[in-house]
């Protein structure tokens, strides 16, 4: 029986050896665990020849069908994958996706092993998706990069804890700073979305340092939106000075509304004079729009105890800022940010107690991003990994370089703890 002409099989990687130049390339044999991955020969026009695989095998697919379209399969075609990986390339990207929806490596791992045929490991253990963490995450999070200019930020954090089952004392696990950005004018994709998301064990400015680098913004937001947090506004005027001049300082660190409202609404309360339609409460409705109004409100306090402190606390910063609010970008509220906090902890809350290397957290961090940015499509990703593997000779990352140091006794040092 004839052998099956070759019509669409990879070209050799040696510079000249084409079929314009009289050279043919044909099936010679197969190589890899279970023999499934295709070797191919290169003959030349006086019978010399050399054996060659193509950077990014074939998986030799059960039954000779795709899995996706159910079509026929040469021996030499089927879904790529990684040069030194068993695993199609697909089963990586729907991975990725699976953990930045929240699924836990161990489940991902699972869900792979069953796509791809193998069996279970005994416990069910996540290593190979946190291998692939290693190696592949990157790869999708940098091609996903804001390239943007946001003229607000929002900063914004929130804490994971861990509670103790038998005393019930609480401690903090980590913290994910989470800056939430509204595009300039001119940008590509004007929807307000998550610019960076960075956990750490602690929320200190120099952590705050560290996620605003890693924006590499190409120019200041014109506003900075927080709440009353004194380690954000270090971080601020460490990454971008403020100029003296007549002009507003780039950026200006907007004190968020919804915040001021509710905490003099608790001074209020405390003074017993928080009751609806009140002199002081219909004051409060207008008191950060204009400074005329900011000063009506510090008039109407100055009776009272805890308002009149709050009041006086607030009002040097509140006057500037009421007096210049017109000029700014119209984010006021740190509400995007708390968005993405609320729903980061509906993702990761249950399995926080096991995220504890920094690297491979930030990395998932990164997935959960996009898929909070609406930007997790498995076939995007299937693309990206595929270009990334074809220009690096099949290969991704190195693995097991971001595993955590251990001790004198072999026990793991946490890097997010």
């Amino acid at each position: 029986m004839p052998r099956p002409r070759l019509v669409d099989a990879p070209p050799c990687p040696r510079p000249g050896h084409t079929t314009d130049h009289g050279f043919r390339v044909s099936r010679d044999g197969r190589y890899g665990s279970g023999q499934q991955r295709q070797k191919f020969r290169c003959t030349d026009p006086g019978g010399a020849f050399h054996r060659f695989t193509p950077p990014l095998p074939r998986e030799h697919t059960k039954g000779g069908q795709c899995d996706a379209c159910d079509s026929e399969l040469s021996p030499h075609t089927g879904p790529v994958v990684g040069r030194n990986y068993r695993h199609r390339l697909r089963l990586v990207a729907q991975a990725l996706v699976a953990v930045g929806q929240g699924v836990s490596y161990a489940r991902a791992a699972s869900r792979a092993r069953a796509s791809a045929g193998r069996k279970p490991t005994l416990g069910g253990g996540g290593q190979l998706v946190a291998e692939w963490m290693d190696s592949w995450a990157s790869v999708v999070i940098d091609a996903h990069a804001e390239t943007d200019w946001p003229e607000t930020l929002v900063l914004d954090s929130t804490d994971f804890w861990w509670t103790n089952a038998r005393t019930r004392t609480r401690r903090r696990e980590f913290a994910i700073l989470i800056a939430y950005g509204y595009p300039g004018p001119g940008a590509q994709n004007r929807r307000p979305r998550v610019w960076g998301i960075h956990a750490s064990t602690t929320a200190q400015a120099a952590d705050w340092v560290e996620l605003l680098t890693s924006l590499n913004l190409p120019a200041p937001p014109a506003s900075i939106v927080t709440d009353d947090n004194l380690a954000v506004a270090a971080a601020v005027r460490q990454m971008w000075p403020a100029q003296p001049g007549p002009s507003l300082p780039i950026p200006f660190i907007f004190a968020c509304e919804h915040h001021l409202r509710i905490m003099a609404l608790e001074a209020l309360a405390n003074d017993g004079v928080a009751h609806h339609g009140s002199r002081r409460m219909k004051r409060l409705d207008t008191a950060f729009r204009r400074p005329e109004a900011w000063q009506e409100f510090v008039d109407s306090t100055q009776q009272l105890r805890h308002a009149g402190q709050w009041a006086s606390q607030w009002n040097a910063r509140l006057s500037h800022q009421s007096a210049v609010r017109h000029l700014l970008p119209g984010h006021r509220t740190t509400s995007g940010a708390e968005a993405a906090a609320h729903q980061l902890k509906n993702l990761l809350e249950a399995r926080s107690f096991s995220l504890r290397n920094a690297t491979r957290t930030n990395r998932l961090l990164g997935l959960v991003r996009l898929h909070l940015n609406n930007q997790d499509d498995e076939g995007n990703y299937h693309r990206l990994l595929r270009a990334h593997a074809e220009q690096s000779g099949g290969h991704g990352q190195p693995q097991r370089l971001n595993r955590d140091l251990r001790d004198f006794n072999g026990n793991p040092q946490p890097s997010l703890r």
